[in-house]
């Protein structure tokens, strides 16, 4: 299927028109990279090369850095210098530490407008990265006024008075969102926020605040392609993600969010730069070298396909089957979306971690990609504006209809239209912990049970993974029919009050939950001891006397090999309610730890002794050689 649609905003209609020429204001195509600021020269050559025309670079900010330090300022010298023409966008951030009260803000945006009054050149400023992710801004969830969406509404506020008065012309974007978030307080990880719920809570926050300044001049977003072989068209059937083929999302939610405010939108001139996405390849074995760890990210694709595909126009919803391809495919379609003005590229050279991106248009050596020539010729058509949106591939470019609010209905039917929406409801599955929290040592059992969330009647629950951590020990479990996960630690856990972490990671997007129970295990009212000395193999023997009241333990082991005797202090007692399986725990006088397991099996008995980490030894005696005794 190609066509090309626009959209017309007319009393609350999306009207469908001729194919549209390109994007409204032109459309440029940048690079998000930071090795702009350590291999200015090179990196720069490449990009012109490739006929960009941006590149966006980030300075780590300090909490209560008021300015520029001298290697900001020498870091951002170089590239504003070797620019040549090229529009520098600066992004100013750090992973998770937040401007979060008044002097923190007011720290932060002097900073930026210490950036832009040192180097006038540089008139574009991302206010923080991601901020709907706790990787980038933490706490994501608190008390009313201290979630992020609120936190950074103010700070957005700020910045965009002192950058304004700093210089009237200055480019202010924001929000810098994610393509997705879990809108889960107790996920697994990435505790976070979805761009649709974050952009609601920055609305509510500022019609809350009473303002009537904007907060930014320019929407940008980060539309990430779910996998990295999806193609740039497919329109997401989960509410909550804003990746390329969701423009219509994004222009609703930011509508709903704002419509009716001093905050202009799109369709009023607000241009939308896409500061970051791309499309990861797979690492042929020739620069495997170069590289390091695992992908995590899902679809990595080749560079250039060879033969090169055929001609033949493939389904829609086929994946991609290489980054050249995809990347061509993305130009086009942003090129001839509406208010689309920028579509960044991360990054210009992969990362070597395959923990990071592996996005670039170069490897990791610096070598150019076969996707490389590719991906130049896309840029050309986008900068000579020879792109036929006629013949761009996909869903229309516009699937969700962009209201707009009448405010001469009056003040109470425009209170109606503009009351924000709930959260939309996800399918997330929780974590119940349904085992017990108190139990003899050596005999705690674990169980947690997964919960289905209101979208996910449907999940199958048997079979998923869950892991339970104890200390630095991580044990998983995976689910029966009734979604419960079981685990006995093994080596027991000692005698106290102990915090145990229960996490289920849940799907991709890792909508997954957790929590922490307090458990408390205990001595058994016992008394273990055997009868005289016992006789091992190998000439070894034993001889074990040990009692607990229920609080403490108290004994002693003695094993005796070789000629040699190791005593072993008794600390831990714990016998099961039949008195057929007790648990020692003791240490030596050389500091080993000892785990003993004494089990009554027919005809016979067993022991096992290990030495923590070490050796393990396991025995049979006669039948009653050893006497359990619970009080």
């Amino acid at each position: 299927m190609r066509w090309s649609l626009v959209i017309v905003l007319a009393s609350g209609v999306l009207l469908v028109a001729a194919p549209v020429a390109k994007a409204e204001r032109g459309m440029f195509v940048g690079v998000s990279d930071d090795s702009f600021e350590w291999n200015t020269a090179t990196t720069v050559a490449t990009a012109q090369d490739l006929g960009l025309r941006a590149v966006r670079v980030a300075l780590t900010w300090t909490p209560g850095q008021r300015a520029l330090s001298s290697n900001d300022r020498a870091v951002l010298g170089r590239v504003v210098a070797d620019a040549h023409g090229m529009r520098v966008v600066l992004a100013a951030f750090n992973e998770g530490y937040p401007p979060l009260d008044d002097g923190s803000r007011d720290a932060y945006c002097s900073y930026v407008t210490n950036a832009i009054t040192l180097f006038p050149s540089i008139n574009d400023v991302v206010i923080w990265n991601e901020p709907n992710l706790s990787g980038f801004w933490r706490p994501q969830f608190g008390p009313p006024g201290e979630s992020a969406p609120e936190q950074y509404e103010a700070l957005l506020a700020d910045c965009y008075d002192m950058l304004h008065a700093a210089r009237s012309s200055i480019d202010v974007i924001a929000p810098a969102t994610s393509v997705w978030g879990n809108d889960n307080p107790n996920a697994f990880s990435n505790i976070s926020h979805s761009p649709m719920t974050f952009i609601q809570g920055m609305g509510a926050a500022y019609r809350a605040s009473g303002r009537t300044a904007p907060l930014f001049d320019t929407v940008g977003h980060h539309p990430y392609p779910t996998s990295s072989n999806e193609r740039p068209w497919i329109v997401h059937s989960d509410p909550t993600i804003i990746s390329l083929g969701d423009l219509g999302r994004l222009l609703s939610v930011l509508q709903q969010a704002f419509g009716g405010t001093a905050q202009k939108l799109p369709q009023d001139g607000v241009p939308i730069w896409y500061l970051e996405t791309g499309y990861q390849t797979t690492i042929p074995a020739s620069k495997s070298s170069y590289y390091f760890g695992v992908e995590d990210w899902p679809g990595a694709v080749p560079d250039l396909v060879s033969p090169e595909p055929p001609p033949a126009v493939p389904p829609d919803s086929s994946p991609a089957p290489d980054q050249a391809t995809a990347l061509t495919e993305e130009l086009e379609l942003t090129y001839c979306q509406p208010y689309v003005a920028a579509d960044f590229n991360f990054l210009l050279q992969d990362s070597p971690s395959l923990g990071g991106w592996q996005s670039g248009l170069l490897w990791a050596d610096g070598t150019r990609k076969g996707s490389y020539d590719a991906f130049k010729a896309a840029v050309a058509q986008v900068n000579a504006g020879t792109v036929d949106c006629s013949d761009v591939g996909g869903a229309p470019l516009v699937t969700a209809p962009v209201k707009t609010i009448n405010v001469a209905a009056g003040p109470t039917a425009t209170a109606k239209a503009l009351k924000p929406k709930p959260p939309p409801k996800r399918g997330i599955t929780k974590v119940v912990y349904v085992g017990v929290r108190r139990a003899p040592f050596g005999f705690l059992a674990l169980r947690a049970r997964l919960s289905r969330g209101v979208a996910a009647s449907k999940n199958v629950l048997a079979g998923r993974r869950m892991f339970f951590i104890v200390g630095k020990t991580t044990y998983q479990a995976y689910t029966n029919r009734a979604g419960i996960a079981r685990v006995v630690p093994n080596p027991p856990i000692p005698p106290g009050t102990h915090r145990i972490g229960v996490r289920y990671r849940g799907d991709a997007r890792l909508l997954g939950s957790g929590l922490h129970v307090d458990l408390t295990v205990v001595n058994s009212r016992a008394k273990v001891a055997s009868k005289g000395v016992l006789r091992l193999p190998d000439r070894r023997t034993l001889r074990i006397s040990a009692a607990s009241d229920g609080v403490s333990a108290r004994g002693d082991l003695v094993l005796r090999q070789t000629g040699q005797a190791r005593a072993v202090v008794i600390g831990a007692l714990g016998v099961r309610n039949d008195g057929a399986i007790a648990w020692l725990r003791g240490i030596d006088a050389d500091g080993r730890g000892y785990l003993v397991h004494l089990q009554r099996v027919p005809k016979k008995q067993r022991v096992r002794i290990e030495i923590v980490g070490a050796a393990r030894l396991v025995a049979t005696v006669p039948a009653g050689r050893l006497a359990f005794v619970r009080r």
